[in-house]
Order: C-alpha cells, then structure tokens, then sequence
C-alpha cells in the first residue's frame, strides 16, 4: 500500500540527505510496516542536529514556505496513486482536500489545538485568523475517513464519528534505576529547574518561567535551564530586565533519547507553564525520569499532573508559590517524583504500539486492494 504524508514543520535536508523531527520519526516507526510505499511532503526547516535520517527508500518532497502552486502539482500527481492519505497541519488541509476529491482515503492528525496555540499569541494576524483555523480543523476531523488524536480532550472539541485513535507520542523508556538516583539528589544545594520548548514564540510559557524565577532568586539558589530551538533574544532581555540572567541557561536543542534523558536526570523540578498544549511528549518524558511537575491547565496537563501543582495560565505568581513548597519539603518532592514515575507508566512503548497497531491494521484490512499488498 502507498502512503502519502503531509505535514507543515519538522523537515529538513542537510548534504544531500533528507531529515525529520523525533515526533515524525516516532509516527513513521510504526505505520511504516503497513505501507511498502511513503511519500513525504513537508515545508522545508532550518536543519537540526536531533533531527533523524529518513530512510532512502522513501520520496520526500520539501518545498518553501510561499512554494503553494508546485507543492500543490505534486501533491495532486502522488495522491492520484496512494491508498491513503495522512494530514497533519495547514499544508494537511490541501492535501485533504485533494483527497476527498479523487475519493482516497484521509487519516487527520491532531496534535493540539491550533486554534487556541494563535489565540495565545501576541501577534494580530494568527489572532484574526484562529477562528478559520479552528473551523478548518471540525471540518478536517468530521469529513476525515479516521482520525488519529493525541489526548482525549481533543476528540471531544474536534469530534469525529469515524474510526479513532487516542495516544500520545510520547517516547519514553521505564528505567526504576532513574527514580532511586533522583532521591539521592533532592537535597542538594543548587536548584535545577527545566523546561523543554521552542523559543521563539510565547506558546510554551517560557516567560511565565522567567518571571517566577526572579520571585524565588532572593529565597533559593536555583538555575533555570531551557532545551529547545529558536531566538531567545527577546526572553534574554527579559531576564536581564527582570535581574536573572545569570540564572537562566539556553541549552538549545538535546536529541531524543540518551541525551534528553541525561539532562532531565539532573533536573531538579520541570516546569510546564505552556498557554495551549496537547498533550505535551517532553512532560511525560520528563514524569518517565521522576521528575516533579509544575504545570498550567492548558490542554491535556490536568490530565496528567496532581492538581496541587497545576496553576492557571499565565500566573507566574502561583508557579512561584509552588517551586518554593516543592523546593522546602524534600518529602513532598519524593511524594511528587514517585507519583509522576508511576503515572508515566500508562505511556510505556508496548501500550502505545498495541494501540497503533489495532488501528493501523484495521486501516490495512479495509483498504487493502484485492492482488495489491
């Protein structure tokens, strides 16, 4: 069977190699035994070193952000021949649409709530444009053939009445060494906080980070550390206006796996403060580490967060509050790094390919052409 893949971000192409982000690589591992044949089309990024190699075998086709009119020709001459069609994203809806008129079959990814990702933002255009975004996305899930949904919360604000798949990507590895490690260090004399998120908008909640960092710098000795890419320049100057640049460490990007794991181990308290989530792949990894959370209300987080340490978007304040308990009470911190080890447990690599696979090959029974494999 042919698979067509459509996405807007996490591409790339370095010395005549093409490339894609650890969320894309995760899916592809396990649809790919179900499709002989997959064809990518993506914007084309900035290359990043935790990207991974896509596999030879595979034709991908990047293209620019304004590329539209070529894009398009060729979406259209390789759905004329897939089984089915994967959306993700804006350039998801274009290919969609083609879909539908050529009668292929459409699975619809929805990784988070787009609509709200431009409400939360500063700038005028993505506000002006969410609603369409938000409308986009009720018709992407309710016209789509399967829907493939990463926490529940989004089914419920996107319904589908079609065949559903519920799970998250997140990756993580179940090591109980991990946990033993993290109570040994609890009483050590600087504090680590860590965020994982892309810096160049305020979507993770990095300033929200920033601002109760300098409430607690006068209290505690503490170091806040942030892995992910994008131009920090506009948080620097906020910390140095707010007094604590010499608190706040830009890591840039960790690859998935050893790397990201051996930094969350060295994590004292991870911070999720994000103003729209999905259901966020770096909190459960870091929950997989026994790291206590503090996390916003956005998205999927009450769902995986004890409601003590879950404060309402934007207050900085509380998130404040609760570093200084969790930071004073080395019981609570162990009461909070055993609780988050254990919940982790529900995102263990075999739970999530028993669901990928139920839905992936119920895809390939009912599409499957007769003498076609």
């Amino acid at each position: 069977m042919k698979l067509v893949y459509v996405a807007d971000n996490g591409f790339s192409s370095n010395k005549g190699l093409n490339y894609y982000s650890t969320p894309n690589y995760i899916h592809v591992s396990y649809m790919k035994k179900y499709f002989e044949e997959i064809v990518f089309f993506a914007r084309r990024d900035k290359y990043d070193h935790s990207y991974r190699p896509i596999d030879k075998r595979y034709s991908v086709y990047l293209f620019g952000k304004y590329d539209f009119l070529n894009m398009s020709k060729k979406m259209i001459e390789q759905i004329r021949g897939a089984d089915i069609v994967i959306v993700y994203g804006v350039n998801g809806y274009i290919a969609q649409f083609i879909a539908h008129r050529m009668k292929k079959k459409v699975i619809a990814y929805i990784g988070g709530d787009s609509k709200e990702a431009l409400m939360v933002t500063k700038n005028i255009k993505k506000i002006l444009i969410a609603p369409i975004i938000g409308k986009l996305d009720k018709w992407k899930c309710s016209t789509a053939d399967y829907v493939h949904y990463c926490a529940e919360f989004l089914y419920k604000r996107y319904p589908t009445k079609k065949e559903r798949l519920i799970c998250s990507g997140a990756n993580i590895i179940i090591d109980n060494n991990c946990l033993k490690n993290r109570y040994n260090r609890i009483s050590k004399d600087l504090l680590i906080l860590g965020l994982i998120g892309y810096t160049h908008n305020n979507i993770k909640g990095i300033d929200i980070a920033i601002r109760a960092l300098s409430l607690v710098k006068d209290t505690l000795n503490v170091e806040l550390q942030i892995v992910g890419r994008g131009d920090t320049s506009f948080l620097m100057q906020l910390a140095t206006e707010l007094g604590v640049e010499n608190n706040v460490k830009f890591l840039g990007t960790k690859k998935a796996g050893d790397e990201i794991y051996s930094w969350l181990d060295n994590v004292d308290i991870y911070l999720q403060p994000s103003r729209s989530e999905g259901l966020p792949r770096a909190t459960v990894e870091a929950m997989s580490r026994g790291c206590p959370v503090i996390a916003s209300n956005a998205g999927a987080l009450p769902e995986l967060i004890d409601n003590e340490y879950i404060i309402k978007r934007d207050d900085y304040q509380k998130l404040a509050c609760s570093i200084e308990k969790l930071a004073r009470d080395p019981i609570e911190m162990k009461k909070q790094s055993y609780r988050n080890f254990e919940q982790a447990k529900e995102f263990k690599p075999e739970i999530r390919e028993k669901k990928y696979n139920a839905f992936y090959e119920k895809i390939r029974q009912e599409n499957i052409m007769p003498g076609r494999m």
